[in-house]
């Protein structure tokens, strides 16, 4: 998914703020889930990507917990 997001940003021109938005809102909502998945609002999931300005992955986190975590350079 990061690469959708990297692609939509570098190569269709999208603001981040919409690549973003393709990649979590939407599909929550198109998938019947988006009163719990998709956004970051009270009494939602907590899913979260941590990710740098050239698209690496240095976080993730499901229900508020770290799952992964890059390891520092």
């Amino acid at each position: 998914m990061i690469r959708m997001v990297r692609n939509m940003v570098e190569m269709v021109g999208v603001s981040l703020a919409d690549a973003v938005r393709m990649a979590s809102v939407n599909p929550a909502r198109a998938l019947g889930i988006g009163g719990r998945k998709g956004s970051l609002e009270p009494r939602k999931d907590a899913d979260i990507v941590v990710f740098s300005g050239s698209f690496d992955v240095l976080k993730t986190m499901v229900g508020g917990r770290v799952e992964y975590e890059a390891k520092a350079e």
